[in-house]
């Protein structure tokens, strides 16, 4: 029995419905798409590598969880002006989120995204941009050693062939 190929973890990125968990492995991205009770594997292989970006991104779902926070913990504070101590909670509380929104609007993470044909995978990196350099790197790498192997095949192919084709063909008659 064959030993399967080691799978190793490169990241995460969730949205509103899914979670996405990516892996490497010597041929090929696995990404797992999580949703509520469905969990879907797809590969993505070096070879299908189409575009692979790196960029940065604001955490927008958070953002607007934060935003929305805000807003309702400024309003407590409106409705609790009558009572000092709660007022001076609710103050407390709404200035720390406030603080807390404005620093994840601040702050920007890098999204490495492979598209392939038939797949994507996404990594978001929050705190970590040297880390996803280092996988932008990494996945470039592969995918343009695997495709130059084979676009070296091919053309060496192509080149057999026409030397075949060259030693099959008749010589022309000399007039």
């Amino acid at each position: 029995m064959t030993e399967p190929a080691p799978r190793i973890f490169l990241g995460r990125d969730a949205s509103w419905a899914e979670r996405v968990r990516v892996y490497r492995t010597d041929e090929a991205l696995e990404v797992a798409y999580i949703n509520t009770f469905e969990v879907s594997l797809r590969r993505l292989f070096f070879d299908e590598v189409q575009l692979v970006t790196l960029h940065r991104a604001r955490g927008s779902r958070t953002l607007w969880l934060l935003i929305a926070l805000s807003a309702l913990c400024a309003l407590g504070t409106l409705v609790a002006r009558s009572a000092p101590v709660l007022f001076f909670n609710f103050v407390t509380v709404t200035a720390v989120v406030f603080a807390w929104t404005l620093v994840t609007a601040l702050i920007r993470s890098s999204v490495v995204t492979a598209y392939g044909a038939r797949a994507r995978a996404r990594i978001r990196f929050l705190y970590r941009p040297r880390k996803a350099r280092r996988v932008y790197d990494d996945l470039c790498r592969r995918a343009g050693e695997v495709q130059g192997r084979i676009a070296a095949e091919a053309a060496a192919a192509a080149a057999a062939s026409a030397r075949q084709l060259e030693e099959t063909l008749p010589e022309p008659p000399v007039l």
